[in-house]
């Protein structure tokens, strides 16, 4: 998919749920997973939403993806999170995309995933 505009940008993340925002130039779908890193470093998925999209011109879709678990998402713990768009041609996550590695990379060197942290004594981040 060569439709990425802009993003994946965490918006908002607070322990009841987590909202990615990212802007594309055609109609996809748009699928977002949270992780943890588990006591080997092994991604664990903690929960996973759809997105919701809004047309705002001819080459320009918005879309927020919101995600709760059923149990709130840990706080002042390393968190990851991984997109995934599903077009003509198939799903495509962000490391399909080329960005998890190489110069386009989004992710911090020996991560694999773009990642974020819920602080339990600051107001949820809210951009």
């Amino acid at each position: 998919m060569n439709a990425l505009l802009a993003g994946p940008i965490v918006r908002r993340a607070e322990p009841g749920r987590i909202c990615i925002w990212v802007a594309t130039a055609d109609s996809v779908t748009v699928r977002a997973e949270v992780y943890r890193f588990d006591s080997t470093n092994e991604l664990e998925s903690l929960a996973a939403a759809d997105g919701q999209a809004i047309r705002l011109g001819p080459g320009l879709v918005v879309h927020l993806v919101e995600i709760s678990g059923d149990d709130p998402f840990p706080v002042d713990e390393l968190l990851a999170y991984d997109v995934r768009f599903g077009g003509p041609n198939g799903d495509e996550s962000l490391g399909d995309l080329g960005l998890t590695s190489g110069p386009g990379s989004i992710v911090y060197q020996g991560l694999p995933l773009p990642t974020f942290f819920i602080r339990a004594d600051l107001p949820a981040l809210n951009m």
